[in-house]
């Protein structure tokens, strides 16, 4: 550990996390001067490697000797794949899906857990990519939360 300083961000941070981390960010902003399409929609689903390679390929083969098919941030793969219109998009689902939870928790405190595990997502994959089981049981809980705070909306009290 005193060779390691895990508070410091860099190419190598989180086992290369960081040089993924940079080169989305350096791919987002080269396709923001080179194509205003594909930065308001992205290069879409499953091209983040090849847009990636497109513009940085020398950089990342400097670092990995495998692929590199995403930003290892699902926030931030979503930007180069789906562009900012795709990015705010989906995090106001999940903003908007968690604010409507946190209106009736007083209320009804088995929105909690619902919360927590939007919340618990939202965090988690700011570090990781999505997981085939992971994101249908998130929509699946955001379905509940909803249905929840939809129940305790006025005039639908049952």
């Amino acid at each position: 550990l005193a060779q390691e300083n895990y508070l410091i961000f860099n190419n190598y941070w989180g086992n290369f996390r960081g040089i993924d981390w940079i080169v989305t960010f350096k791919t987002f902003f080269t396709v923001l001067k080179d194509d205003f399409l594909r930065f308001l929609f992205g290069a879409g689903p499953d091209e983040f490697y090849e847009i990636v390679m497109h513009y940085f390929k020398d950089e990342v083969n400097s670092y990995y000797t495998k692929i590199i098919n995403c930003a290892h941030n699902e926030w931030l793969n979503m930007l180069v794949t789906e562009g900012v219109i795709g990015v705010v998009t989906y995090i106001g689902l999940f903003v908007t899906v968690f604010m409507r939870g946190a209106k009736i928790a007083k209320e009804d405190d088995r929105s909690i857990p619902f919360m927590a595990s939007v919340a618990a997502y939202t965090g988690h994959n700011f570090f990781c990519y999505q997981q085939c089981i992971c994101t249908p049981i998130i929509f699946l809980m955001m379905g509940i939360l909803v249905s929840l705070a939809h129940k305790r909306a006025p005039g639908n009290e049952k």
